[in-house]
């Protein structure tokens, strides 16, 4: 599952649940260890900063592991 994938299935969760954004933070523990080890080191103040980066970091990694061909 992408990270954007897993981030619109876990935005419905935060809405039903009513999740404090503080807390959505831990919500992205189910993703790749790469991709959080990256990510936990970098500024942020909203769920969707966070999310936006996920992304980013997870495309930059799909680019080295198949070259930089276009996805």
């Amino acid at each position: 599952m992408s990270v954007d994938e897993y981030r619109q299935k876990m935005e419905l969760y935060i809405m039903k649940v009513r999740i404090k954004e503080e807390e959505e933070t831990t919500i992205f523990s189910g993703l790749n260890l790469e991709i959080r080890d990256r990510v936990k080191i970098l500024p942020y103040q909203y769920f969707n900063d966070l999310a936006q980066i996920y992304t980013k970091v997870e495309q930059q990694l799909l680019r080295k592991r198949f070259g930089n061909s276009p996805l």
